[in-house]
């Protein structure tokens, strides 16, 4: 609620959840749901292209930010052209590099830029 907007967590990832008595409840949250968080579609628009290894398809495809988006190459390989808002670029970028060389982003160059900032800034902690 501080951030004004609507959040989405894994289920199964929570451990706990409980009220908190100093905060008062808002009256419009129950009419607050997935069926009317913001449209992305009318913000700039941009197209995060991949290359996936055949692991990397195993863990994309269960993934439905990215899944219908996924094209499967005969040797199991396969690339995805996926459209996001450009103000979530670096979300998506995260997620990815969850996956290390399993996927690598082709472009937009952005993406590619600001998966070098994070591999640098990896690079110094050991250093």
């Amino acid at each position: 609620m501080l951030r004004e907007e609507i959040r989405q967590f894994r289920a199964d990832r929570i451990l706990s959840a409980s009220l908190n008595g100093s905060i008062p409840c808002r009256e419009d949250v129950n009419q607050m749901t997935l069926m009317n968080k913001p449209d992305k579609h009318q913000l700039d628009q941009t197209v995060l292209l991949l290359e996936i290894t055949k692991r990397g398809m195993w863990v994309l495809e269960s993934n439905p930010r990215f899944a219908p988006f996924i094209k499967r190459n005969e040797d199991k390989d396969g690339t995805a052209e996926v459209q996001i808002a450009v103000e979530d670029l670096r979300f998506y970028v995260d997620l990815i590099w969850q996956l290390g060389e399993d996927v690598k982003i082709v472009g937009p160059n952005l993406a590619i830029e600001y998966i070098k900032q994070k591999i640098e800034s990896i690079r110094m902690l050991y250093h």
